[in-house]
């Protein structure tokens, strides 16, 4: 069990499924694979107390599946056009604007700005354990200030990070 605190939760969406050529981008759902997987990394969330007080997301389709298979209970979750696609710069624009009284926030986006967002926010120490950021991939941190608006560059420890590979003893596949 992690302690309690303000936690920052940066979810990639899980695995994506690319079998309908005439699906516009944001509209391709999870695979297979990817259910799997976000159920595996709900039952992690919740097994570790981990539950966001709010959820920012893209709009796509397989960031929503990948929300509602983590099973975290009533969440509100606030749909965000400018995290599909966003920028790491972006990102921590939209992160600064979120009300303090958020205590615990998971941001649920796309690569390359998940992982790279995740990879400019850890402190040293942390930053080799958050790797290339595959689907599926959390990092749970703590952020050094106590308000949302005073995020910056390193300010962040990781505690935990995660996926959906390493949470199973096999390949979701």
């Amino acid at each position: 069990m992690i302690a309690p605190g303000r936690r920052l939760m940066l979810l990639r969406h899980a695995k994506s499924d690319w079998g309908d050529p005439n699906l516009a981008d944001i509209e391709r759902p999870l695979a297979p694979r990817g259910r799997r997987a976000a159920a595996v990394l709900g039952a992690y969330l919740r097994d570790h107390a981990l539950i966001p007080d709010l959820i920012v997301t893209s709009p796509s389709a397989r960031t929503r599946e990948t929300i509602e298979l983590l099973d975290l209970g009533p969440v509100p979750v606030e749909t965000d056009r400018e995290v599909y696609g966003g920028g790491e710069h972006g990102l921590l624009e939209r992160l600064r604007i979120v009300p303090d009284e958020v205590r615990n926030l998971m941001l649920v986006g796309h690569n390359p700005g998940i992982g790279r967002l995740a990879a400019l926010l850890v402190d040293g120490e942390g930053r080799e354990s958050v790797g290339s950021y595959p689907t599926g991939a959390l990092t749970v941190a703590e952020p050094a200030s106590d308000t949302w608006a005073e995020l910056t560059w390193s300010s962040c420890h990781v505690l935990v990070y995660v996926t959906p590979k390493s949470l199973t003893r096999h390949d979701p596949d």
